[in-house]
């Protein structure tokens, strides 16, 4: 009788969710970090790079607008997703929805005003053209994500919701070219270019079969994909330290 309801609750949550676009947020209970992240902030090296598109002057500024739109289609659907679920919201929760949407709208006036200052040299190659932008979007992208992953992924240990705005994200950095690489607790790290090391405590260990051995991971690294997989955001990592 028990799985009988169970089944009928679930298909009728599937329909509504479906056929009516609802969100339904469970709470979790906190528990300590684990080793890796959430497997939902992983993206599939899918799309290339969006900047290998740019081939010329006129393609550069496809380009540029063609990240503008995309950057504000994730806020629209940031807030969509945000109206949806708003009334199931704890305290604590909407406040932090708040923050990230109000951080979200802040970076696209710097992302605006960086796009549309962006100018090239006279002597640059189509090459230079492309690094050189790849590099101002980067730090606009870098700024967005560090100041954004933090309270989602402590967020994301709570409350279901969280799942959504990562689910938004994604969608924005697939369609840019950017992924993030898969590397789980006891892997070696074989390139130090796209991790960046924290500092920790219980790291310490005599055992040297540990050396650049991973003790957790705290986020992924992203990476354009092209040519040259390129960070845009090194992955954070805890990894052993060797004390003799």
């Amino acid at each position: 009788m028990l799985k009988e309801i169970e089944r009928i609750s679930t298909r009728g949550k599937s329909i509504l969710e479906k056929d009516f676009g609802l969100v339904y947020v469970t709470k979790k209970e906190v528990l300590e970090n684990g080793k890796n992240p959430h497997p939902i902030f992983l993206i599939p090296k899918e799309n290339p790079s969006i900047f290998s598109k740019i081939d010329s002057h006129s393609e550069l500024e496809n380009v540029k607008k063609e990240i503008g739109i995309s950057y504000e289609n994730f806020i629209d659907r940031f807030y969509d997703f945000f109206e949806r679920v708003e009334k199931q919201l704890d305290k604590k929760t909407l406040e932090s929805f708040e923050i990230i949407g109000n951080i979200l709208r802040n970076r696209k006036k710097k992302l605006e005003k960086s796009l549309k200052k962006f100018e090239i040299e006279n002597e640059w190659t189509v090459e230079n053209m492309r690094v050189e932008f790849f590099y101002k979007v980067q730090k606009n992208l870098e700024d967005i994500l560090s100041s954004t992953l933090t309270p989602i992924q402590n967020g994301i240990r709570e409350n279901s919701s969280y799942e959504g705005i990562v689910t938004e994200m994604n969608t924005f950095l697939k369609e840019l070219g950017v992924y993030t690489e898969k590397i789980e607790a006891g892997e070696k790290i074989e390139d130090y270019d796209i991790f960046e090391p924290e500092s920790c405590e219980e790291c310490k260990t005599g055992d040297v079969s540990k050396r650049d051995e991973i003790r957790e991971v705290v986020s992924y690294p992203y990476l354009t994909n092209g040519d040259e997989d390129i960070p845009v955001l090194a992955g954070k990592v805890f990894v052993w330290q060797i004390q003799h």
